[in-house]
């Protein structure tokens, strides 16, 4: 997110109103292709966590397995060759798939967006924007399987060092004015450079791939295929969940790309980019939180679980107001000066910057409650976030609304149940509301020695 926000000036400077929207349509469809792991990613890695720590076997679900007491007994190495082979097979047809569907699916779509556009360029920068978004898929499994075994910084060293890569092409290659050709195949770069660097930095990592190799056990696809029923109990909850959040955000894209020129939805897409990329930061605290909050979960420690997300929830209240103080004071006008930035409009990114308040609120109290390893929001996370599209394409649509439409669609269609109930449910586990947990997170903040949690 950080590295799109960084190359947008370069964008709005060398892609004519057209290409950028175009673009930010690969963009989307690009968020769309990652969810066919669907919730693989997360539960995938949290069975890498087992199996490093030695785990016999793997369960379905259970929180005795999540908080197993350390007794110092090695990485159990066959479990983790069984689940990288598995996990090998598994991406590949998932990747196919997703490939297949953007190739007969979205290339049409692509050009029936883009007929003012020279159709050679447009299919040559889809061509190749498709080939990273499937080597990426493919491949991505040996970054999900770095974060089980704990080698998080060691990925995101490799993930820096990728963008800066990924940054350095796209500005060279738009100078050279290779157009929207040059972020795709920066694009295609980063992807190539993440992956076998990832790949390497796994068989590496504590001498994982001489153990592997010692190891020397074929994997029968019964094997594999009982693992998979172990994986999917949890990976199509969070599936489903993951395809929600997209149709509450980058899915809208998609429908400006249908009812607005390609010019609207690049500025409309920028302004969604813009503020859920200060929403995620925002929310960083929260995230790197949440394995101590499930830990006193586990434990049963509500006391210490509710000053964890008292802290969690402030930071993320406070960080995000003062970002989007600075975006709508310096960022746009910094945006302005670049050219198409020009075209923002303050009053739809205020509009949504405020409406992302509740919403990713929302989303993090959503997670809190997946602490208890249960997910009774999926359902209608799914139902608010297709709502959501539906509304937005029909004011957007039929009552010729535009942008604000858009905007509407998706407020309504959350704000109705979701951005209400479900932060309800998750102040309810630690017995407090939310004006009183935020205002406990700011006191904690202010007092030195205690925003550690």
């Amino acid at each position: 997110m950080t590295a799109n926000l960084l190359i947008l000036p370069f964008l709005t400077t060398f892609l004519s109103g057209g290409y950028l929207g175009l673009w930010y349509v690969f963009v989307s469809l690009g968020a769309l292709s990652a969810l066919f792991d669907f919730g693989f990613n997360p539960t995938i890695a949290r069975n890498v966590t087992f199996a490093w720590s030695g785990a016999v076997r793997l369960e379905k679900k259970g929180i005795s397995s999540q908080v197993a007491p350390k007794t110092g007994s090695a990485a159990n190495i066959s479990l983790l060759n069984r689940l990288q082979k598995t996990c090998r097979l598994l991406y590949l047809v998932v990747s196919l798939v997703a490939l297949a569907l953007l190739l007969v699916v979205g290339t049409p779509y692509i050009l029936f967006i883009s007929p003012e556009l020279d159709v050679l360029t447009v299919l040559l920068a889809w061509m190749i924007y498709v080939s990273a978004l499937f080597l990426n898929l493919y491949y991505g499994y040996f970054a999900t399987l770095l974060r089980g075994i704990g080698a998080v910084k060691r990925y995101n060293q490799i993930l820096v060092v990728s963008r800066i890569v990924q940054l350095t092409l796209s500005v060279l290659l738009l100078s050279a004015g290779l157009g929207i050709i040059a972020p795709a195949f920066a694009y295609l770069s980063y992807g190539f450079l993440l992956r076998i660097c990832s790949k390497a930095a796994f068989y590496r990592y504590e001498e994982i791939g001489v153990g592997l190799k010692k190891l020397d056990e074929k994997v029968s696809f019964r094997d594999s295929y009982d693992l998979f029923k172990t994986i999917w109990y949890n990976a199509w909850r969070d599936g489903l969940v993951s395809l929600s959040n997209y149709l509450s955000g980058q899915a809208t894209v998609v429908v400006a790309s249908v009812f607005l020129t390609l010019s609207e939805t690049g500025i409309y897409s920028i302004s969604v980019q813009l503020i859920t990329a200060i929403s995620t930061i925002a929310a960083a605290h929260f995230s790197s939180s949440q394995p101590a909050m499930q830990s006193s979960f586990a434990c049963g420690d509500l006391r210490r679980l509710k000053e964890q997300l008292a802290v969690s929830m402030a930071f993320f209240l406070l960080i995000y107001i003062a970002m989007l103080f600075l975006l709508l004071s310096v960022g746009v006008p910094m945006l302005h000066f670049f050219g198409e930035g020009r075209q923002i409009s303050v009053s739809v990114l205020l509009c949504l910057g405020i409406y992302y308040i509740p919403f990713k609120h929302q989303q993090l109290c959503a997670s809190f409650i997946a602490g208890t390893n249960e997910i009774p929001y999926m359902t209608h996370f799914v139902i608010g976030s297709a709502l959501g599209v539906v509304l937005s394409s029909v004011f957007c649509g039929l009552f010729d609304l535009g942008v604000w439409g858009l905007v509407a669609g998706q407020a309504i269609s959350q704000l109705l149940y979701n951005c209400w109930k479900w932060p309800e449910v998750a102040y309810s586990i630690v017995d407090t509301t939310c004006i009183s947990c935020i205002k406990e997170g700011c006191l904690s903040l202010l007092k030195p020695g205690r925003f550690r949690v």
